[in-house]
């Protein structure tokens, strides 16, 4: 099924080409289909949980530091950006699955370090709630 998929739209792409609408360089692989463009390498605000654990489960590069720098920066940002609270769930439901993810990863100093620097940053102030 999928090679019928890459089939149509390579023939889509050549009638497109055909007509003068787009040009199709043959040379190039169709990157619709490069399993390299299947590693997460950014965590999204929309789907960090995922994001996550993909970027940690990953097998064929490392990406286990980059995972939690990335998620340790959007917890806080989510703090910080939240209006009344309203994003003080995703920061705790992130900051949960950070911990798992440390924990798997043996990097449970880091997370330790984190969690201390939350409670010395916003044990006091305006986001006092999330503490």
């Amino acid at each position: 099924m999928l090679a019928e998929e890459a089939k149509k739209l390579e023939e889509a792409k050549n009638a497109e080409a055909e007509s003068g609408q787009i040009k199709v360089e043959a040379d190039k692989p169709n990157k619709a289909f490069d399993i390299e463009d299947d590693i997460v390498r950014n965590i999204s605000q929309a789907n960090p949980i995922v994001d996550f654990r993909r970027m940690i489960n990953e097998k064929a590069e490392d990406l286990t530091n980059s995972a939690i720098e990335q998620m340790t920066k959007l917890i806080e940002k989510f703090i910080e950006e939240s209006f009344q609270g309203n994003l003080y769930d995703k920061a705790l439901d992130c900051t949960k699955e950070l911990r798992k993810g440390a924990v798997q990863e043996d990097e449970a100093p880091a997370f330790n370090d984190f969690l201390h620097m939350l409670k010395d940053k916003y044990a006091q102030g305006k986001h006092t709630k999330f503490w």
